[in-house]
């Protein structure tokens, strides 16, 4: 038993040193100790990590004769920005975000949150308590992060398995 996710949700010290862009910046623009799922630097990071993994796990998975019966891909995914009740507005993020809102909203998306670059909308809505587009921008980002969540969890499977997974993944949300 190794409790790993106590630390950095489970994420080597050696992720955020080498990518500091790859964690969560919360609202008051601090970097946080966790990553931002999304960032390509991060799943770069994933990719080469599932690639060892697998190499040593695949061949021991039942269904080649091992013992291993099913993989658990991801821990408490998202657990810490809830308990922490904190928003991620990294800038790839809210990037991701934007384009979310854009496709939701279609021309609307300007109404919905006026001034220049969408991104950057979002960010002070989602930042500043008492700004004006501050609970539209709220739920919005919640409805964004449920798909945000499901395309990376759906990215961690198609990695597994290219990999090499052939029993069943699981994932503890």
């Amino acid at each position: 038993y190794i409790n790993a996710e106590t630390i950095n949700e489970g994420i080597p010290p050696w992720v955020f040193s080498r990518y500091p862009q790859v964690a969560v910046v919360n609202r008051g623009e601090r970097i946080q100790d966790f990553v931002s799922y999304q960032h390509p630097d991060y799943l770069s990071c994933v990719t080469r990590w599932y690639r060892a993994v697998f190499a040593v796990l695949t061949p021991r998975q039942v269904t080649r004769g091992g013992k291993i019966i099913m993989m658990q891909l991801d821990n408490e995914m998202g657990m810490i920005q809830w308990v922490r009740n904190m928003l991620d507005v990294n800038p790839d993020t809210l990037a991701r975000m934007a384009a979310y809102v854009q496709d939701r909203y279609g021309r609307a998306a300007q109404e919905r949150y006026p001034g220049g670059v969408l991104a950057e909308t979002l960010r002070a809505a989602l930042s500043v308590p008492d700004h004006a587009c501050g609970a539209q921008a709220l739920e919005d980002y919640k409805d964004f992060y449920r798909g945000y969540l499901r395309e990376y969890t759906q990215f961690l499977r198609t990695e597994a398995r290219a990999n090499g997974l052939e029993v069943p993944e699981v994932i503890n949300i």
